[in-house]
């Protein structure tokens, strides 16, 4: 215990471990974490470790009670992307859902391919992508995304005023056969 009667980090990292209600892989890094420190190795790569994937978790944490109480889809991809980058270590994020028949499924009345998009950490570079979106242009990452129906890694999007250093992410967003954005 500390000198305030606080109990120690490890000391709480073993009432978790404990108690059972972490997934395997958590528990895994955590149970090699409380090794290293005891062997006194690496104790501050761990550390660093461990407070990311705590990042991670408060995030999902986050998300996940986003998504039981907002119940208006725009608004929930809205403050979704804003998570992501708060919370997850995003430093940017874009979501297009898309119109028609799943567009409608979802509450959103659009016969566009695009009814709607969200984005966060961006700057005012994004509205020439927003407005490439909302117009029916598929980007080379979207069409990657869409081509390969699951996640994806995009190292170059030609043509994108979003192109830079950075390796992108791709994920459609689908439920049952149905794809309601990327």
């Amino acid at each position: 215990m500390g000198a305030d009667g606080s109990r120690s980090l490890f000391s709480r990292i073993e009432d978790v471990l404990s108690s059972g209600d972490l997934s395997p892989d958590i528990a895994a890094l955590l149970t090699d974490i409380l090794g290293a420190h005891g062997r006194g190795e690496g104790t501050h790569r761990d550390l660093t470790r461990l407070k990311h994937v705590n990042r991670i978790l408060l995030g999902i944490r986050s998300l996940n009670q986003l998504i039981v109480t907002e119940d208006d889809p725009e608004k929930l991809v809205s403050l979704g992307c804003l998570k992501l980058v708060e919370s997850l270590g995003y430093l940017k994020i874009w979501v297009a859902l898309f119109g028609g028949e799943a567009g409608s499924s979802l509450g959103i009345e659009s016969d566009s391919p695009v009814a709607f998009v969200a984005s966060a950490g961006f700057g005012a570079e994004f509205e020439e992508v927003r407005s490439r979106l909302l117009a029916g242009e598929v980007p080379y990452c979207m069409g990657l995304g869409l081509e390969s129906g699951s996640s994806s890694l995009v190292h170059d999007c030609p043509d994108c005023p979003l192109a830079g250093d950075r390796v992108g992410f791709v994920r459609t967003l689908a439920l049952d056969g149905v794809t309601y954005g990327v």
